[in-house]
């Protein structure tokens, strides 16, 4: 039981930085209106209406049925792989990794889009927020502990 609390512990920390920054995004910065914070990073306010790179944009019903198809999927991956033992590594990984879907998810519910606000300034480099990071980055974790 101690493990599930530190996985939930992990998911609401994560989820709710996710939306603290969202917030102060939206509270502090202008929509498109690059601010430079160090060397080739930016914050770039965008509300983004499509998936990555702005896909289906045009298709808000689509994309909202997708995402909660992918959210319920996500939730149970991780419902089973704690009934199955998976290590504590890969567990804390997946619960970044869902933190980073619900952030994003339940921005789209409520707003009909994501806000995205960190670029940093290489080609094709889309502009991103916190959740885009947990879960490419817990995604790489989830990768590396169901390997080894």
């Amino acid at each position: 039981m101690a493990k599930l609390v530190l996985y939930i512990l992990v998911f609401l920390t994560c989820f709710f930085l996710d939306l603290l920054m969202k917030h102060l995004a939206n509270d502090r910065l202008a929509l498109r209106h690059p601010v430079q914070v160090y060397k080739r990073l930016y914050l770039v306010l965008v509300h983004n209406k499509g998936a990555a790179y702005g896909l289906l944009k045009n298709r808000k019903r689509l994309l909202r049925i997708l995402s909660a198809f992918a959210m319920f999927f996500m939730v149970y991956l991780f419902i089973y792989t704690y009934n199955n033992d998976f290590s504590p590594e890969f567990m804390i990984s997946l619960s970044v990794v869902l933190a980073g879907a619900a952030g994003n998810f339940s921005e789209r519910i409520r707003h009909g889009y994501v806000t995205d606000f960190l670029y940093i300034k290489v080609k094709k480099m889309p502009i991103f927020n916190l959740a885009d990071l947990f879960i490419v980055i817990g995604m790489v974790f989830v990768y590396y502990h169901g390997l080894f």
